[in-house]
């Protein structure tokens, strides 16, 4: 995957990039992170030794089709060939954003930091799309944030099983995908009142 991305070429449609004003506002550096990131999603079905945290990541990919990057900054800024201030940076503006939520290790390096880039779609028979990346979501693609509501409960709540349930009927479970990605929901410009009424918004 890092010698496709180092050659020039990525494992996912990127047609969308140009028609998103999130990334239409990174420097070039950010860019090149961005795509890094989301050229190193992790598809894991069983604890992988090379990734200190294997087991948890192949955990979320079964059960909440999660897709996860776990690399450090030093390789992000060795493949990306920015520094690692630049990586630090860019990585707080994506997490600001919502393009790449950031779940800390809780160590004092942080090496083992990984980063929720967005899910592999469970039904994807009914639109043809298999993976809703969150840097692709109505908001910031807009070049709006994710609502900060929105981002904590995806991180406070991302070992849940069914935690991105498209259904409309899984009354238990806080529509996420809707709130990022329907754009009936966005067209009536009525998210806040959604929001408030799946217990998202004060």
């Amino acid at each position: 995957m890092s010698k496709a991305f180092q050659n020039g070429f990525l494992i996912f449609d990127k047609r969308w990039i140009h028609d998103n004003a999130f990334f239409s506002a990174l420097s070039h550096a950010e860019f090149r992170i961005m795509v890094y990131l989301l050229s190193s999603v992790l598809r894991v079905t069983k604890k992988d030794k090379r990734y200190k945290r294997g087991e948890m990541i192949a955990y979320l990919y079964q059960e909440n089709k999660l897709l996860i990057a776990n690399v450090t900054t030093r390789t992000i800024a060795e493949k990306s060939r920015v520094n690692r201030s630049t990586v630090l940076k860019a990585l707080d503006i994506f997490n600001e954003y919502g393009a790449a939520i950031k779940v800390d290790d809780k160590g004092d390096s942080g090496a083992n930091n990984f980063y929720l880039l967005g899910f592999e779609d469970m039904n994807a028979e009914m639109d043809g799309k298999e993976d809703y990346f969150f840097v692709d979501s109505i908001p910031i693609k807009r070049g709006i944030k994710m609502p900060d509501a929105i981002k904590t409960f995806i991180r406070d709540n991302y070992k849940e099983k069914g935690l991105l349930n498209r259904s409309i009927s899984a009354r238990d479970q806080r529509n996420v995908f809707q709130l990022l990605f329907d754009k009936n929901i966005h067209s009536l410009q009525k998210q806040g009142g959604w929001m408030r009424q799946q217990g998202l918004a004060g």
